[in-house]
Order: structure tokens, then C-alpha cells, then sequence
């Protein structure tokens, strides 16, 4: 079955990854799926600060933001085990901080054994189920920072929302972000968009999984 990928800027509501710590283990094991491998590492003197998904055999996709106080020369990029060098880092031209969080990273050379996530280029985002993975804090609803060593993890969650005002919150988005929350039946605030609805292997977002992939199936592909 074909995984398509949306990079998202990774607009999500609530930091915590999962709903408690007896399903870390089926959170790894889901990430850690052959299809996920090319989800990958940023690193700046081997930790990690972010995350990048595979969409070629040399380019990836990762979040602007993280290069605004890095050197990108230090940095490495990391798929399957092997570090990889940037050849170039093309930002954005209109990114701000909160919109066209975007880079591009050439690398050095080819990523071998790791199909690259094909992107999505459809407008048809919404009330899709989708599948989250990145690398990230180890986190609970409870208590978001278990585990600050970078730890690829993954799950599932639905798209609610696209653009507009956000419930709860005091902001709105524009229609080029897709949103989604992290639900918990325990924290009932946690649902910030769409219904209380929370998936069995429920997952959010934490820190380093900026530039992480979020997957959708298209067509039954």
C-alpha cells in the first residue's frame, strides 16, 4: 500500500506524543514500519534538532525555522542509520516563522535502500486519517517531557481543520495549514478542533519532530 506524504508544517495543538506510557511500545513499532524509513534526522553535533522525510534519492524536506541560528555546514542529515552531508539548503523565499516553514536540503549523495514518501499535491485534506511520524521527545498527555533523547515515534490522527479561527485558542490560520490536535478523553481541553474523537494510537507532535511526515492514503493506494 502507497503512503502519500504532506509536509506540514507541524501546526498541531497540544505537545503531548502519546496517550500514556504502556503504548510506547506500539508507538515505536509504528514508526519504526519500513514504509516510515524514510523519516529522518537532523543533526547539529550529533543531536538531533528536528526531523525530515525522504522525497528523492538526494533531497529531503525539513522546517525552515531550525536553521535561523544554525550554520547549516555543521549540520547532518540522518536516514537509515548513516550520516548524510548538505551539498545546499534552499529556504523558502517567503518563509516566516509561522508560514512557508519550508527548506529543501541536497545532499552530498543518494540515500541507498530508503524509498523516498511521494508528496501530495491534492487539496482534498480533510477528515482523512492520517499517519504521523518523527523524532522527537518521548512525551505523555500527563507529562509531554519523559524523555528528552530524540526517539522516533509515530501514530495516527485525522486532519479537522484547514485554516481558519481556532477554537479556544485566540488566532487564526490561514488556509495553507492543515490542523489537527492531540485528543485525550482525560484532558478535555486537549480537543481544540473538530470533535473528541481520540484514535487508538492517538499521537501528536513534540520537540524535534519539526519536519517530521505526515502520511495520508489516496485512491485506496
Amino acid at each position: 500500500m502507497r503512503q502519500t506524504f504532506i509536509f506540514l508544517l507541524w501546526f498541531f495543538l497540544v505537545s503531548g506524543v502519546i496517550p500514556n506510557e504502556e503504548k510506547k511500545a506500539a508507538h515505536s513499532d509504528f514508526a519504526h514500519q519500513r514504509k516510515f524509513d524514510c523519516v529522518g534526522q537532523i543533526l547539529v553535533n550529533q543531536n538531533t534538532i528536528a526531523s525530515c522525510v525522504l522525497i528523492s534519492e538526494d533531497w529531503v524536506i525539513t522546517a525552515a525555522h531550525i536553521f535561523e541560528d544554525e550554520d547549516f555546514s555543521s549540520v547532518k542529515v540522518v536516514l537509515g542509520g548513516k550520516a548524510y552531508s548538505i551539498d545546499t539548503l534552499f529556504i523558502h523565499p517567503k518563509y516566516e516563522r509561522k508560514d512557508l516553514d519550508m527548506a529543501l536540503i541536497k545532499l552530498v549523495e543518494s540515500v541507498e535502500n530508503c524509498a523516498p514518501a511521494k508528496l501530495f499535491f491534492g487539496d482534498n485534506e480533510l477528515g482523512k486519517v492520517c499517519e504521523i511520524v518523527g523524532w522527537g521527545v518521548y512525551g505523555t498527555a500527563f507529562k509531554p517531557s519523559i524523555d528528552t533523547n530524540a526517539t522516533k515515534m509515530g501514530g495516527t490522527n485525522s486532519i479537522e481543520q484547514v485554516g481558519g479561527k481556532v477554537k479556544n485558542r485566540n488566532f487564526k490560520v490561514d488556509n495553507n495549514t492543515l490542523l489537527t490536535d492531540f485528543e485525550s478523553l482525560e484532558i478535555p481541553r486537549s480537543n481544540s478542533v473538530g470533535k473528541m474523537q481520540p484514535a487508538d494510537l492517538e499521537f501528536g507532535i513534540n520537540g524535534g519532530d519539526s519536519g517530521g511526515g505526515l502520511f495520508i492514503e489516496v485512491d485506496g493506494d
